[in-house]
């Protein structure tokens, strides 16, 4: 008999028909995802090529070497990366393009992500308390702000509550 890609019990086995990168931290967080394709033909499959349609920097495969073999029942997995650029969602696919007894097929696997922006801060010193000092006189307290993200924090104004003589 002859092999079909569209014969579904010839068709190769994807673990996942999409891939959901989740939500990570923009700029600098990175997460991946594996997925495996697996022949289940009695025919070597051959991965021709994995390609991403469209192109998008924010994901990425490890580096491989096409074409790729696999001969019955046996899987190959694949980890695809996500940094994301700006916080927003992003979406692409991975066209996926296989061989079976002669016949080509391309596959698309759609995968998501959401970038996320949340800012990571800490003030140490929450409430600065400052005695009861002459009117000649000066003191000064220190507030320290920590910042735990990956990205620089700007701090757009200060202000100051209570009565007058108060200055940043």
């Amino acid at each position: 008999r002859s092999s079909d890609l569209t014969d579904v019990a010839l068709r190769p086995q994807l673990s996942d028909t999409a891939l959901d990168m989740g939500s990570v931290n923009v700029p600098c967080s990175a997460t991946a995802r594996t997925f495996t394709i697996q022949n289940v033909a009695c025919l070597t499959l051959t991965i021709e090529n994995i390609v991403w349609a469209p192109a998008d920097s924010q994901y990425w495969l490890d580096p491989l070497s096409f074409p790729i073999t696999l001969s019955m029942d046996s899987l190959r997995s694949f980890l695809v990366h996500f940094k994301p650029g700006s916080a927003t969602a992003s979406s692409a696919a991975l066209r996926v393009t296989m061989t079976l007894d002669g016949k080509q097929v391309d596959t698309l696997i759609p995968v998501t992500g959401l970038g996320v922006s949340t800012l990571h801060d800490t003030l140490l010193t929450p409430t600065l308390r400052f005695d009861t000092i002459l009117s000649c006189q000066a003191q000064e307290l220190e507030g320290t702000l920590v910042n735990l993200s990956c990205d620089s924090i700007v701090a757009l104004s200060a202000q100051l509550g209570g009565g007058k003589g108060y200055s940043i």
